[in-house]
This record gives structure tokens, sequence and C-alpha cells, in this order.
């Protein structure tokens, strides 16, 4: 897998496109899991090495613990139920700072996501 240096920029089209990709991915697994106390994911970074995923999870109220966070993926990508392309034993979850740059944000609780994905960049962006 080639890591292309726009993929570092969060303002880039190729971030920006994967990232929305990412997101939608980590939502579809979560929604299912979690339903109602899931609110949204957002890719914060991407960082060379396969693909180094620094993704946020928003939860409404309280939030999963982490190994349930972690196990929820492996499991959906092990099923097939996401066709984020994981790389064994890369997903960690821990908790997030809590963020108070806005009142809507403080009303959820967060963990970061650190996934690593194995993705052909030219193959997935054209299938966004």
């Amino acid at each position: 897998m080639t890591f292309i240096a726009d993929l570092a920029n969060p303002l880039s089209a190729a971030f920006l496109s994967l990232a929305a990709w990412i997101e939608e991915q980590l939502d579809i697994v979560y929604k299912a899991k979690f339903n109602k106390r899931y609110s949204h994911s957002k890719v914060n970074s991407l960082q060379k090495g396969s693909i180094k995923v620094n993704a946020t999870l928003f939860f409404f109220d309280t939030m999963p613990d982490n190994t349930l966070l972690e196990n929820t993926l492996i499991s959906a990508w092990e099923s097939d139920f996401t066709s984020l392309p994981l790389i064994n034993n890369t997903v960690v979850a821990g908790q997030g700072a809590p963020s108070s740059s806005s009142q809507r944000e403080a009303l959820f609780s967060s963990v970061t996501l650190l996934l690593t994905c194995v993705l052909l960049i030219s193959q997935t962006l054209s299938l966004i």
C-alpha cells in the first residue's frame, strides 16, 4: 500500500474523501451495535504505516468500555459486516479527553479509536 502525502493533510480532497468513507463504515458498525447511544465518528488523522487511522467515536450519555468498542469493530470485520480492510490486532480504543469547544460537543462522551487499514488508495477513492 502506498501512502500518498495528501492523506496527511486534513484539508486535501484525498483525506476528506477517504475520511468520509471510513466515518461511514464506522457509523454503520457502531449504530448497529449501540443504536441510539451512538452519535457519530470523526477521522482525526491518517498516518503512514499501511494507513493508520485516528478516529473519535461520539456517544450520547455513557461510553461503552474500550474492550467492547474494540471487539465490536473486530467482530464486524471478521463477519464481513464492514468493508473496512483492517490489519489483525491493530484496533485500539482509548478514552478521549472530553471536548469543551461547544455545548453540543459537551453532551457527548468520546473515545479515540486507532486502527490500521490496508487500503489501495486508488481503488478505495474510486469506490467513494
